[in-house]
C-alpha cells in the first residue's frame, strides 16, 4: 500500500512527465509538419525540376536537330562550294577557247581585207586592160573607117578615070 502522499507524488511526477511528453508530442508534431512542409516544398521544387529538365531535353533535342539541319546545310555548302569551283574553272576553259577564237578572227579579218585589197588591185587593172582594149576597138573602128573611106575614095577615083 501506497502512502498518499507517495500517491500524489507519482501523480504529480506522472501529471509532469505528461506535460512533458504533451509538449515533447508537439514538438513532433511540429517537427513532422515541417518535415511535411519541405517535404511539400521539396516535392514543388523536384516538380518544377523535372519540368525544367524535360523543357532543356527538349531544347536539347530541338538543338540536335538543328546542329543536323547545319551539317547537312554545311555539307550542301561544300557541294555547292564544289560546283561553283568546277564551274569557275570550265569558266576559265572557255575564257582561253574565246581568246583563241578572237585571235583566230581578228587572222581571218586580217586575211579578209588582204584578200579585198588585192580584188581591188585586181579589179583596178581588169578596168585599165578594159580601157586599154575599149579604146583599142575605138582605134581600130577608126582605122577600118578609113580605110573604107580610102577604099570609097579609091573607087570613085577609078570611076573617075
Amino acid at each position: 500500500t501506497l502512502k498518499t502522499s507517495d500517491t500524489w507524488t507519482t501523480i504529480a511526477h506522472l501529471e509532469s512527465e505528461r506535460k512533458q511528453l504533451e509538449s515533447e508530442k508537439g514538438a513532433l508534431l511540429d517537427y513532422i509538419q515541417d518535415n511535411v512542409d519541405r517535404t511539400a516544398g521539396m516535392k514543388k521544387e523536384m516538380a518544377t525540376t523535372t519540368a525544367t529538365n524535360k523543357a532543356l531535353e527538349a531544347k536539347v533535342a530541338a538543338m540536335g536537330s538543328e546542329v543536323d539541319q547545319l551539317r547537312n546545310s554545311q555539307a550542301d555548302a561544300a557541294a555547292s562550294r564544289s560546283l561553283l569551283e568546277a564551274q569557275d574553272r570550265d569558266v576559265e576553259q572557255l575564257r582561253a577557247v574565246r581568246s583563241e577564237l578572237e585571235a583566230a578572227l581578228a587572222r581571218k579579218e586580217a586575211e579578209n581585207e588582204e584578200m579585198s585589197k588585192l580584188q581591188m588591185d585586181l579589179l583596178g587593172q581588169l578596168k585599165e586592160i578594159s580601157d586599154t582594149s575599149s579604146f583599142q576597138h575605138v582605134e581600130l573602128d577608126g582605122s577600118r573607117k578609113a580605110a573604107k573611106a580610102f577604099e570609097e575614095s579609091a573607087g570613085n577615083m577609078a570611076r573617075q578615070l
